[in-house]
């Protein structure tokens, strides 16, 4: 009668036995995902809106550290902010 939902982590690999990526859900819904380089860096971080599902913004890292983030305002439409080093 009563659907529970729950939060889960799934990881995803690559066929050499890397990881890939890293997809967190909240409630049964998409909440983020990480993607990472052959050094097991992250070069990116996915996150969506819990509701509609679709991209809220995406931080883009190089060499560790967060290079830029996109803020999304529509499907392909984004704000760029850079970050100063």
């Amino acid at each position: 009668e009563q659907g529970n939902f729950y939060n889960s982590k799934m990881y995803f690999y690559k066929k050499n036995g890397n990881l890939n990526s890293i997809h967190y859900q909240e409630d049964g819904r998409n909440l983020k995902t990480e993607l990472f380089n052959r050094k097991r860096m992250v070069t990116e971080i996915i996150y969506f809106n819990k509701k509609s599902g679709d991209k809220e913004k995406v931080e883009i890292y190089k060499n560790g550290k967060r290079k830029e983030t996109r803020i999304y305002t529509a499907f392909n439409v984004y704000h760029t902010i850079k970050t100063k080093e």
